[in-house]
């Protein structure tokens, strides 16, 4: 596009570059789906997919947070709780067998 694209930094944009509307990306997203046999999944899944993948992954829940938009990280701990708790007690289970299990030999 040249001088006529504008670079937004967003995922999904339209021919030149500007936000794409949200009404669009679901339609898409319908379309693979359907053609390639898939659960239709809400465009919405996307984001919460992003924040449980990061969860999993060990960031820090501000970075996530902000990440997300959230104006405060209370928002993100409300919603993603149970993704949380489920990964403190994996990095628990982890850290319990670093250190209790007997070192391995070869």
């Amino acid at each position: 596009m040249g001088d006529k694209w504008y670079e937004t930094g967003y995922v999904f944009t339209q021919i030149n570059g500007l936000p794409m509307n949200l009404d669009t990306i679901g339609w898409y997203m319908g379309q693979l789906s359907e053609k390639h046999n898939l659960k239709k999944v809400r465009s919405h899944a996307l984001r919460h997919s992003n924040a449980s993948i990061l969860i999993a992954s060990g960031l820090d829940v501000k970075s996530i947070s902000n990440r997300l938009g959230h104006g405060n990280m209370s928002t993100t701990m409300d919603i993603y709780t149970h993704f949380i708790k489920s990964a403190d007690a994996k990095a628990s289970d982890s850290l319990e067998d670093i250190l209790i299990s007997p070192p391995k030999t070869e």
